[in-house]
């Protein structure tokens, strides 16, 4: 059993009619918040190619403290760039969703 409470940011901010910034921005903490566990900054270009169809690029930064009962043995960053395809339609009174991602981590 851990308790970790995470606080996530996610933004889908317009530039053009086909183009918008996208940020996935989330802070995580364990023991309801008193010990660090990771912090992940993800932006990046979307592009709306089609209705329903977009694809998006970036760059992420994931800075990870050694935790839990298993911790790592030192603090780890991580620099990535990525790539997403994402698929959505209406099913219905609902829209479904669809989301590929390729990261590179080095």
């Amino acid at each position: 059993h851990q308790d970790a409470l995470w606080v996530g940011a996610f933004v889908d901010q317009p530039v053009t009619r086909r183009v918008a910034f996208w940020f996935d921005g989330s802070w995580r903490r364990m023991g309801t918040g008193a010990e660090p566990q990771q912090l992940l900054l993800r932006p990046g270009v979307q592009v709306t190619v089609a209705p329903g169809v977009r694809l998006a690029a970036g760059y992420g930064y994931i800075a990870t403290q050694p935790y839990g009962s298993l911790p790592i043995a030192a603090p780890l960053r991580e620099h990535r760039t990525w790539q997403q395809l994402a698929l959505s339609y209406a099913a219905g009174r609902f829209t479904v969703s669809h989301r590929y991602r390729l990261e590179q981590r080095w």
